[in-house]
């Protein structure tokens, strides 16, 4: 039979289970909520880059096929994402890299065929001093990088009007004075003589 203390004391054990196992589910949910409410697609793998957790958001990004991402091995989905990938072969390099030297973090740019340009985070994934994975964010650019172009071009253009007269198009004082500049600059250089 039981004693009245071993009663006791079994029940603190299932007690202390029963709140370890509420702690547990509470930090599962939490990282859930926070994996899901980044603007980043998200992918977690494994050591060997077997894949264990992702969100919602890493899905639409790479436009993943329901169920895909179910068995978690990491060929098909690596493969899928290397098919929408301008250069896949940079693509596979630099994966193998990360997975070669565990320890690296990397940001890179990846520009899709479909004109797309997400930029790509890599870092371990630490359980204190140990690495125990790898964690991938991806952020779409596109935008980004269409407004940056555009800026360029409008530079560009802003650049050329600065130089020519807008009644004749034919180049104005400034570019005659930025000309000379430097045409002195490379005859001084040379020693020869500019008429």
């Amino acid at each position: 039979s039981m004693t009245a203390l071993g009663a006791w004391q079994l029940s603190r054990s299932f007690q202390s289970q029963k709140l370890t196992e509420e702690k547990l589910a509470s930090s599962l949910s939490m990282l859930n909520a926070t994996l899901e409410s980044t603007a980043d697609g998200v992918l977690v793998t494994d050591l060997n880059g077997n894949i264990s957790r992702w969100n919602q958001k890493f899905v639409d990004l790479w436009h993943i096929p329901e169920g895909l991402l179910n068995s978690q091995v990491k060929y098909p989905v690596t493969r899928h994402i290397a098919s929408q990938i301008a250069q896949p072969k940079v693509f596979y390099r630099k994966v193998l890299k990360l997975y070669n030297f565990p320890q690296d973090s990397s940001v890179d740019k990846l520009q899709l065929k479909d004109g797309r340009c997400f930029r790509r985070f890599s870092q371990p994934q630490r359980v204190g001093d140990m690495i125990v994975g790898r964690v991938w964010s991806f952020d779409d650019i596109t935008d980004q990088k269409k407004a940056e172009a555009a800026l360029k071009e409008s530079n560009r253009k802003l650049e050329i009007m600065s130089l020519t007269d807008g009644l004749t198009g034919i180049a104005n004082r400034r570019h005659f004075d930025a000309t000379l500049t430097q045409e002195i600059a490379l005859h001084t250089r040379a020693g020869t003589e500019l008429s």
